[in-house]
């Protein structure tokens, strides 16, 4: 079963983005505590990453940095699922390692459709480990 891990600090917002994936039949784990993101992960060992931006230590800047480090998520693809609509963090968040980006409140259909598109890139082998 294909993997997401959801990591947003807003309980609402996690519980929602879980349901939604689950509904489509993935296999989801939220993380609230960012602190807690790259142990899960490497446990759980996801084919997809959601990440918020705008979290606590480490925000989503450096979580995303961290996961291209990592030798279990450096080649797991990362889509931005933040309310920061400027161009510097979209810009900044790409530096750093993110394959997509998407602004709150989005589309579920238009969250989807990314997802499966870089669940598709996975596969095909897209993105370097």
């Amino acid at each position: 079963m294909t993997k997401i891990l959801v990591i947003d600090d807003d309980p609402l917002v996690s519980v929602l983005m879980g349901r939604l994936f689950r509904a489509e039949g993935y296999e989801v784990n939220v993380v609230i505590h960012s602190s807690e993101a790259i142990q899960v992960s490497n446990l759980f060992q996801p084919d997809l990453i959601t990440l918020d931006l705008m979290m606590p230590p480490p925000d989503g800047f450096e979580l995303c940095a961290m996961f291209r480090e990592d030798s279990v998520c450096a080649g797991t693809p990362i889509l931005i699922v933040t309310a920061k609509e400027d161009d510097l963090s979209r810009s900044l968040a790409f530096d750093v390692g993110a394959n997509d980006y998407l602004t709150k409140p989005f589309d579920v259909d238009d969250l989807m459709e990314r997802a499966k598109e870089l669940l598709r890139g996975k596969r095909l082998g897209l993105y370097s480990e």
